[in-house]
């Protein structure tokens, strides 16, 4: 099993004043695996919103969850991933199987893999969870991609920016000798 990706710093993560068991470091530990797995922004959504109605249900998922159950040497972040979407697509629980898709595609599951998951859950789960399941999966890959593209043309614009700006230097010309 290789080591997972380092996470953002957790104090980059900016906090609800409701949340009181945030220097724990079992929430620590939760807030870093949630931020690497869900996305930093996804952690920031989730705790700086925390109201005093949800802060004890937000401590206990990042300290229990991730801090605990996710840090784990038994399985890794690809695995739990994996047993998220078949639990979460058993359950009908779109909202939650959105988010962890988007979790498993950072975790290194492809979208072939994601179709296969339900596909087999299909089997288990029945059919009409399973396709439920495969369009909330399915929108969840094409918002990803067409992020990560716009991403790409992002970088390629700041890239021609530059060297409208800087001309050419650096590059090596191709001469004959």
């Amino acid at each position: 099993m290789t080591a997972p990706p380092a996470a953002p710093g957790p104090s980059s993560i900016p906090l609800s004043p409701h949340l009181e068991n945030t220097q724990s470091s079992t929430f620590q530990t939760g807030l870093a695996i949630r931020s690497s797995v869900m996305s930093p922004s996804f952690a920031t959504r989730a705790l700086s919103s925390t109201t005093p109605f949800n802060a004890p249900l937000q401590e206990a998922v990042t300290s229990f969850a991730w801090g605990q159950v996710w840090s784990r040497p038994g399985l890794g972040r690809r695995d739990r991933s994996l047993l998220n979407l078949a639990i979460l697509i058993a359950l009908s629980k779109p909202t939650e199987l959105a988010g962890h898709t988007r979790g498993a595609l950072n975790n290194g599951i492809t979208k072939e893999e994601l179709a296969e998951v339900a596909l087999h859950a299909a089997v288990y789960c029945g059919f009409p969870a399973a396709l439920d399941a495969a369009r909330t999966m399915e929108r969840v890959v094409n918002e990803v991609e067409a992020e990560q593209l716009a991403e790409r043309e992002r970088q390629k614009e700041q890239e021609h920016e530059h060297e409208k700006e800087h001309g050419h230097e650096g590059k090596k010309e191709d001469k004959e000798p």
